[in-house]
């Protein structure tokens, strides 16, 4: 026979007291004060407001290109925007507006990443019209032009990589630094390929440079940004 702990059979004072009804009616009032349902921005809805934002980017620089020089140049660079404006809408519908865990693999979402930037850049270098040495490029006018493109493409796609981060928040529990990446990319081609509209110099190097760099750039920042916004 085992023998009972005395302090089992003790009562615990109070352990069968209840609030009164008042109180709990206060304790509910506290605790559901200013509390409503909400439903959040669907993935559709998400998708379609992060290529709005690319094409009000590619509109504004389109508007400064066609406005301020107008060439056949800048025409084709035109239709080069609208075609990357077209890859941008699959990489959001294939790896961003499709439910976590079925965006595609691991190893797609990253040959994307790496493989389109690059593509991207050897586009820009395909279509320049001009070639500089890089002695030249790197110094003077063309340096101090270059720098000024990169600025401005960069700060333009940074603010369509932010709003578009901020709408995709909270949404990717399994991989968020590669769908946050995805977005930087998906802004970086936005503003690059804009860029090349507005911008008169098609020389390879500035091209390559000041327009193409900012989509590493910015799919690097996502991928930082990604991991600190988008997981639940």
């Amino acid at each position: 026979m085992t023998q009972k702990d005395p302090l089992a059979e003790l009562p615990w004072p109070g352990a069968t007291v209840t609030p009164s009804e008042a109180c709990s009616r206060a304790i509910r009032g506290v605790c559901t004060k200013q509390l409503a349902g909400s439903r959040g921005m669907s993935a559709l809805g998400r998708a379609l407001f992060t290529l709005a934002l690319s094409m009000a980017l590619i509109a504004v620089y389109s508007w400064h290109g066609l406005s301020d020089h107008p060439s056949p140049i800048v025409r084709t660079a035109l239709i080069g925007a609208v075609g990357w404006f077209g890859a941008q809408t699959l990489l959001v519908f294939a790896t961003l507006a499709r439910p976590p865990g079925k965006r595609g693999s691991r190893a797609l979402r990253l040959g994307l990443l790496f493989g389109t930037p690059l593509v991207f850049v050897a586009y820009l270098a395909l279509v320049s019209t001009e070639h500089f040495a890089f002695s030249k490029f790197s110094h003077g006018a063309p340096a101090a032009h270059a720098i000024g493109c990169g600025v401005v493409a960069l700060i333009m796609g940074a603010l369509i990589a932010g709003g578009a981060l901020v709408a995709w928040r909270k949404t990717d529990p399994y991989s968020p630094g590669i769908s946050g990446a995805m977005v930087g990319m998906v802004a970086g081609l936005a503003s690059g390929s804009g860029m090349s509209v507005a911008c008169a110099s098609h020389e390879t190097f500035h091209s390559c440079v000041a327009h193409g760099l900012v989509v590493f750039a910015l799919a690097l920042a996502g991928f930082g940004l990604g991991r600190r916004l988008l997981p639940p």
